[in-house]
């Protein structure tokens, strides 16, 4: 028996549109992999450590981290670590996810992926610090009264979301020439707690050369920290 053509034709239709799917899954997993392989020999060129596959443990050590307690199901995929300018540093690809469900009930999963950087400073900084970029809902609350702090420069404000429970602490380490560098680098999200930094440039995972310049970036922003600051710390350490 024959099909009829109007038959016919949704089902050529759904055919390709799954064919596209796969081509295009093949695509995204083909690039993942040069990704991979290139951010690899970026870092054995540089004498890094390297440790490729998930990882559901190494999160533990950094769970004071906002990142590390989000959502569910949280591992790192890939780890380069080394030591940079005289400080160790761990760069990683990292994953969790987090769910929804829609009106009838159906649970999606959604899959948030970073590529961050965390140098352990060796001094213990007074007090918890988060920067992020301003967002629309940031500017929302604070109309309702949740507000963040407050900087000197209305256009560094405007443009980055920053909490810490020390005011003090936060604009000695964030001075002129911190938001000026900062202003420069709008997509930048950090996280000071204990002796350590971590940054990220938002939901992404990074090319090789990216993981190079979030590096330096990291160093950088330690490098901006006032020296009276450093001596406290290195005081307080004991």
């Amino acid at each position: 028996m024959l099909l009829d053509a109007s038959v016919l034709i949704p089902f050529s239709a759904i055919a390709a549109i799954i064919g596209v799917g796969i081509w295009l899954a093949y695509l995204s997993h083909k690039k993942e992999k040069e990704r991979v392989r290139a951010v690899l020999n970026w870092a054995e060129a540089q004498g890094f450590r390297v440790r490729k596959g998930d990882d559901r443990a190494s999160n533990q050590r950094f769970m004071y981290f906002d990142l590390m307690r989000a959502g569910s199901n949280q591992y790192f995929t890939m780890q380069v670590s080394g030591d940079y300018e005289g400080l160790p540093f761990l760069l990683f690809d990292y994953h969790y996810e987090t769910y929804s469900t829609d009106k009838n009930g159906n649970r999606r999963t959604h899959h948030h992926y970073f590529t961050a950087c965390i140098i352990e400073t060796g001094l213990n900084f007074p007090a918890e610090l988060r920067l992020r970029p301003e967002g629309f809902f940031d500017k929302f609350a604070a109309v309702v009264g949740f507000d963040d702090i407050d900087f000197e420069s209305h256009e560094f404000s405007k443009r980055f979301h920053v909490k810490s429970k020390d005011r003090k602490f936060a604009y000695d380490l964030i001075h002129q020439g911190t938001m000026e560098y900062l202003l420069k680098h709008l997509k930048t999200h950090f996280e000071i707690e204990r002796n350590a930094i971590m940054v990220h440039f938002g939901q992404k995972r990074l090319a090789a050369p990216e993981y190079a310049e979030l590096l330096r970036h990291t160093r950088h922003l330690l490098e901006l920290t006032p020296d009276y600051f450093i001596e406290q710390a290195k005081m307080s350490r004991g």
